[in-house]
């Protein structure tokens, strides 16, 4: 039989945070491509980040605000600060 767990070691309320990054190096000021309100372009925008669990990491700065889609996929191939999406 296999079992899967979670173990909770603090619980953060209200705090800004999203899905976990591929980036490799998630220490202090990185940069996320934000999505457009209409989803046909993404704008690299700085973040802060803060504590990071095995899912998610904590803003702690920058440009993101609460309801603020990002693309957390492997971006390295884009290359400019905007990107369009058709």
């Amino acid at each position: 039989m296999t079992v899967d767990g979670v173990i909770e070691i603090e619980r953060l309320d209200a705090v800004l945070h999203v899905g976990r990054p591929t980036a490799t190096d998630l220490s202090g000021k990185i940069e996320l491509y934000r999505m457009s309100a209409d989803g046909s372009r993404a704008e690299r925008v700085p973040v802060e980040l803060g504590r990071i669990s095995a899912t998610s990491v904590e803003i702690v700065g920058g440009e993101l605000r609460v309801g603020d889609q990002v693309v957390l996929s492997d971006t390295a191939a884009w290359g400019s600060n905007h990107v369009r999406f058709r």
